[in-house]
């Protein structure tokens, strides 16, 4: 969750008077146009977008036919995002929820109105194909120093915070072929799922790579319906969501070293192996020359059920909390219960004079209220 005053979390339950503020900077972030007289647009966030961070801005243009703002174009451009809420009781507590880079506009008659598109840095990372100059990752290689040398390939100086399993994996031997061309952050994205981890820019531009968030024990924000909450409407969706998940890593010449193995038999689970009556199986191949152990095997496998098995999944439409992010835990309670915690999915918030969002959450944990044995 991007850091804003924990006031705002309750005044966001409320009424309360919300304000956006849009800057228009150079690539070095110097302001160009300190306050642009945005209309409406939308802020968007998800988990398996790609860009996972991108906004669409509303601005006038001038009804009188002059010479294109030249401003407006994407000559490498910034688009600067901050929030607050009125009557905060704080001094100038700006908070930033995107820093982004203008991709393309457009200016349309006689609607007399720019429209501006922005996106995370990863894009502009995957248009840099490595035809250009091929940096191929080295198998063996620690895959947090094969991510951090092809981000350098496109911006030296980038910073990059890492935890989790891509500190310690190594690259598969299978990324030693076919990479003389094709989009960098793709294989980014593919090196970092290798370790059960994803990867993204932050608000701050840095690149931040981490386990692939499931349910944590506590809730970072509460969005509830009813009389006492904000919800205005909201979906749920269960499906016949995947109970097991088998992970071959194979060698070079075929041999298979390992299997890492999971299934979900847990009782009060919708889609155990025992409820549904058959197994429903993902199952992935690891090209690499070594293996891990047995119990990282299964821990690897274990992980990627969690993240990709969603029983319980929901769609809710509430005033804006522009702080919400992928891989967030949020506690929700509907109508007629229950309460429980969920996984934010995507968000996609609107810069209008509406202030809705639309916020996806996934649910691995729901339970039945039978047992199964």
């Amino acid at each position: 969750m991007i850091g804003v005053p924990a006031v705002w979390l309750q005044l966001a339950s409320a009424t309360h008077a919300p304000r956006w503020r849009a800057t228009l900077t150079d690539a070095a972030g110097y302001p160009l146009v300190a306050d642009l007289p945005v209309t409406g647009g939308q802020l968007s966030r998800a988990w398996d977008g790609s860009p996972r961070t991108s906004a669409q801005v509303y601005l006038p243009a001038s009804p009188q036919w002059q010479l294109i703002d030249q401003q407006y174009l994407p000559v490498g451009h910034r688009l600067h995002l901050q929030y607050r809420i009125e009557g905060d009781g704080l001094a100038d507590s700006w908070v930033t929820m995107a820093d982004l880079d203008v991709t393309d506009s457009a200016i349309s008659r006689p609607d007399d109105m720019w429209t501006l598109h922005a996106v995370d840095r990863s894009a502009r990372i995957a248009v840099d194909d490595l035809a250009r100059a091929a940096v191929p990752p080295v198998a063996g290689e620690v895959i947090v120093d094969a991510v951090t040398t092809l981000l350098h390939r496109t911006f030296p100086g980038t910073q990059v915070l890492a935890t989790g399993p891509v500190l310690t994996q190594r690259v598969p031997t299978k990324y030693n072929e076919d990479t003389a061309d094709g989009s960098p952050w793709d294989l980014i994205t593919a090196l970092c799922a290798e370790a059960q981890s994803e990867v993204f820019y932050d608000t701050d531009r840095r690149v931040r790579i981490r386990p692939i968030p499931t349910v944590a024990s506590a809730a970072a924000d509460t969005v509830d319906v009813g009389e006492e909450g904000s919800v205005v409407g909201y979906t749920v969706k269960h499906e016949m969501s995947i109970n097991t998940v088998a992970m071959v890593y194979r060698a070079s010449n075929g041999q298979v070293l390992r299997r890492g193995y999971a299934e979900d038999r847990r009782p009060y689970s919708p889609s155990s192996v025992q409820r549904v009556g058959s197994h429903v199986v993902e199952g992935r191949v690891i090209d690499s020359d070594g293996a891990p152990s047995q119990a990282e095997a299964d821990a690897a496998a274990a992980a990627w059920l969690t993240r990709q098995g969603k029983p319980r999944a929901a769609e809710l439409q509430h005033p804006s909390r522009p702080w919400l992010e992928p891989g967030d835990t949020v506690q929700v309670s509907f109508l007629g219960g229950p309460t429980e915690l969920q996984v934010v999915e995507s968000v996609g918030v609107d810069l209008g004079h509406e202030g809705l969002q639309t916020t996806r959450l996934r649910n691995h944990d729901y339970q039945m209220s039978t047992e199964v044995p």
